[in-house]
């Protein structure tokens, strides 16, 4: 049965013409999706259509900060946070990346996320798990870098010994490559509802796009 007392709105933007919104129970299930959302008003449509009926019981929003496109994610931002203001929830906020990594199965030592940037470019960040028997505890290791297109993230990357690459994007990084076991919708769920990572959305509503590499400090 479902608990349908306590539920999460959660929304990634971060694709461009790829959003992605879904209504999930406290643990994780997803009762409700839409997807390929594309510009404020898809966003704002597929939340009030998933937070209508059962909109007493949404307990919190959840949206994804970046790394990502520029106009999804801030669209994402302004719909959720206007959805939470309306309602009276909090709004958390989550790195895109964690959601990319939420789509691996649990496994010992760090794993390397890559994802597409366009143009070319591509964001690159480390994560682990806390533990392998439960993979809603993955946290990041690193900051989310951005790389051009003639600058491929390092075979030596942190302390990462398997890559995640599920955009082709990372040329030959000599690690371990791993296959994604569950979709983006299911692996934003888990992370949205039970991940560690979540922070407040009211104090930070800046898009992260990534750190370049040589400019951490």
């Amino acid at each position: 049965m479902f608990d349908r007392t306590s539920m999460t709105l959660a929304l990634d933007s971060s694709i461009r013409h790829g959003g992605l919104a879904l209504l999930a129970t406290r643990s994780g299930e997803v009762l409700d999706c839409r997807s390929d959302l594309s510009g404020v008003g898809d966003l704002v449509r597929a939340l009030r259509d998933l937070g209508g009926e059962r909109g007493q019981a949404v307990t919190q929003v959840v949206a994804t900060q970046g790394p990502g496109s520029y106009i999804g994610v801030r669209s994402g931002l302004a719909a959720a946070l206007g959805f939470a203001q309306a309602r009276g929830l909090p709004l958390r906020l989550l790195g895109s990346l964690t959601v990319v990594a939420g789509r691996a199965a649990p496994t010992r030592g760090a794993l390397l996320v890559v994802a597409s940037a366009g143009r070319g470019g591509r964001y690159a960040q480390t994560f682990e798990w806390n533990s392998c028997e439960l993979p809603d505890e993955v946290v990041p290791l690193t900051e989310a870098v951005l790389l051009s297109a003639a600058q491929l993230p390092p075979s030596t990357w942190p302390r990462a010994d398997r890559c995640l690459d599920p955009d082709g994007v990372g040329g030959d990084l000599l690690l371990q490559r791993v296959e994604p076991v569950r979709s983006r919708m299911d692996a934003l769920a888990m992370v949205a509802v039970l991940g560690r990572s979540v922070e407040s959305g009211y104090d930070l509503l800046t898009a992260n796009y990534g750190v370049r590499v040589g400019d951490e400090t």
